[in-house]
């Protein structure tokens, strides 16, 4: 059934009934009518013992004896009439006529009579005048770009429809994990909420990175046959793309609501929101690229490994962010730019920031400092979306070996995610 979205002028089916039953066979091969008859298609099938209620559904029947040889071919509407009349085969009214047909070509000697009654046939005996056609007319122009794109997001809508139960169950997991964890850990100190926001966004990572398999890795044998049948594979991944956009706001609104309301924390719904919508939004950026290249097993796999990995480099604890910027001949910045855990951690702690009270920020200071956010850069996040607002500084080697490691804006997950 793949191959008919591609709407080919001609398509082989190798007995797509096989191993069906009769009631199965005939729904099957009722489609490949309809679509026939609807595309302009040509379908040529090969059918073993069908009902003659679904022999019927074939415009032009060839039945072939051992040995490859032609013992009938025309309108299925002839059949019956060709072997009763030529060949004096009995139809009784409580057989089916498609198994007569067949009978009649299984013995030796029945073969050799049909095929020499079907050589003396006018049909078989009239020379036909052949035309050749150009190739052009095996060949049918492909959907525009924008009209395939809205094909592919109609059936990614489908898809997305139909596994409800399964994003409703990633979503109650979601709000679940966050729950419980504001509940263990709450948020009386700084360093409470700096720990209870970087697990909360490990939890995020985790059940967003399996979730996101499922985008391209579900239809992933789909999608190769498409493409070797001419479908646009551009159009496909874009429309993939935007169908996701689905999922990715509702897991961040179910997020941002429970983390916003169970933390304890003093930011905005709508930062909280924008942070993990730019989060989630590069986790599945990630996660389509295991999932296209890798099996479903070793996808996964490497989703739970690249999360805690994004964990044990955003910063948290040993090493700290101004010591890694500093680290491998000063090379070590690239480690937690590639850290989806570092961006939205460090976006929720400079946005929970401006919540708290002078006494409680001078009381972090010195902490906060020694990890790579100092807090008399802080105000230059209302200057400048990325905290640096100098000239001096042009990198972010540099500015997170000043302690610059505010992050003001979901911008840097946003282009994580893009690339």
């Amino acid at each position: 059934g793949m191959e008919l979205v591609a709407q080919p002028l001609l398509l082989f089916a190798d007995e797509p009934t096989s191993g069906l039953d009769s009631t199965t066979s005939h729904e099957v091969v009722r489609c490949l009518n309809g679509a026939a008859a609807r595309l302009g298609s040509t379908v040529v099938a090969v059918i073993h013992q069908p009902r003659y209620d679904m022999l019927q559904l074939f415009d032009d029947l060839i039945l072939l004896a051992v040995g490859g040889y032609v013992a009938y071919a025309g309108p299925t509407e002839g059949a019956v009439d060709h072997f009763q009349s030529k060949l004096h085969v009995r139809f009784s009214n409580n057989s089916n006529p498609a198994d007569v047909l067949l009978d009649a070509i299984a013995t030796p000697e029945d073969q050799e009579a049909c095929i020499g009654v079907w050589k003396s046939t006018a049909i078989f005996q009239a020379k036909i005048e052949q035309t050749p056609l150009p190739p052009s007319a095996f060949h049918r122009e492909r959907q525009p770009f924008f009209r395939a794109v809205l094909i592919y997001m109609d059936r990614c809508i489908l898809q997305t429809i139909r596994a409800s139960v399964t994003l409703a169950i990633n979503y109650s997991l979601c709000a679940v994990a966050v729950l419980l964890l504001c509940l263990i850990l709450t948020y009386e100190r700084l360093d409470q909420f700096e720990m209870q926001a970087a697990l909360a966004s490990l939890f995020l990572m985790l059940l967003q990175g399996v979730a996101a398999q499922q985008i391209f890795g579900g239809d992933l044998l789909m999608t190769w046959r498409e493409a070797r049948v001419g479908m646009p594979m551009i159009a496909y991944f874009v429309a993939k793309d935007l169908a996701a956009y689905i999922e990715v706001t509702l897991s961040s609104a179910v997020f941002a609501a429970a983390y916003g309301y169970a933390s304890g924390c003093q930011i905005p719904l709508h930062q909280l929101f924008a942070g993990a919508w730019a989060f989630v939004f590069a986790v599945f950026g990630l996660n389509y690229i295991f999932s296209i290249i890798l099996s479903p097993g070793a996808a996964q796999m490497s989703a739970v490994v690249t999360s805690f990995l994004s964990f044990c480099t955003a910063g948290v604890y040993q090493p700290q962010l101004n010591e890694m910027a500093a680290m491998f001949d000063g090379r070590g910045w690239m480690v937690p730019a590639l850290s989806p855990i570092r961006w939205l951690w460090g976006y929720y702690i400079t946005a929970e920031m401006p919540g708290l009270t002078p006494l409680t920020r001078n009381g972090a200071a010195s902490a906060m400092r020694s990890k790579g956010y100092d807090l008399a850069y802080l105000s230059s996040c209302k200057n400048s979306l990325a905290g640096m607002k100098e000239g001096s500084i042009v990198t972010l080697q540099q500015a997170w070996i000043q302690n610059r490691g505010w992050v003001c804006s979901p911008a840097p997950l946003l282009l994580l995610g893009i690339l």
